[in-house]
């Protein structure tokens, strides 16, 4: 018992798990998944060529975007806004620019307001004003 005890504690301290032996194939898959990918401003340069639209990058947003199964030049401009919250961005139109910054700054920035029947992308942060028709004199101060 001594002796399983003192092993599991040498194996402990050196970082090494018993059930899983690192081999060559281990290593392998390690440096497979750690691939850098594609660097955010280049698949906003190519929606940008697509699309025609202007951006302007906040110096914060930098990133790795991963693709799996899906071209760099095929992204359009919906899916750049689907893409971006996953890394902690949005974009957000204002002066015929697109701005892309960090998400928690789109609280202080104009957003598109909708009116009437106007639709935008699912992932586009918009603001909306809903009057009040009928409100309680109770309520009212």
């Amino acid at each position: 018992m001594k002796h399983l005890l003192l092993a599991s504690l040498a194996l402990f301290v050196c970082g090494v798990s018993p059930s899983q032996p690192i081999t060559d194939s281990t290593r392998e898959s390690n440096t497979d998944t750690q691939t850098p990918g594609v660097a955010i401003d280049k698949l906003i340069e190519a929606v940008a060529h697509r699309t025609g639209k202007r951006f302007v990058l906040d110096p914060r947003v930098h990133a790795q975007v991963q693709f799996v199964g899906e071209d760099l030049n095929r992204v359009t401009y919906p899916e750049l806004l689907t893409i971006l919250p996953i890394y902690g961005f949005t974009a957000v139109e204002s002066g015929g620019y697109v701005l892309v910054v960090p998400e928690t700054n789109v609280r202080v920035l104009p957003l598109p307001q909708i009116v009437g029947k106007e639709t935008f992308p699912d992932s586009q942060f918009v603001s909306i004003v809903i009057p009040v028709t009928k409100l309680p004199a109770a309520n009212s101060c």
